[in-house]
């Protein structure tokens, strides 16, 4: 097995989060009709961007 490293960390705020995503919508130019989340991190800002863009279609995958 391969040693763990540390991974460098950055905390955000909700706040920030919020900002992000808002940068990222317009960028998507409303091409995208699903969204594929990934656990560990991704749940909650992939359901706060589909709410912003309207999208239904909503799938998950697991990252081990």
């Amino acid at each position: 097995m391969f040693p763990q490293q540390e991974l460098p960390q950055e905390i955000l705020t909700w706040d920030d989060i919020d900002k992000l995503i808002d940068h990222l919508i317009p960028q998507f130019n409303g091409e995208f009709d699903g969204l594929v989340m990934i656990p560990r991190g991704g749940l909650i800002p992939g359901g706060i961007l589909c709410e912003a863009m309207d999208i239904r279609n909503v799938h998950t995958a697991a990252v081990h």
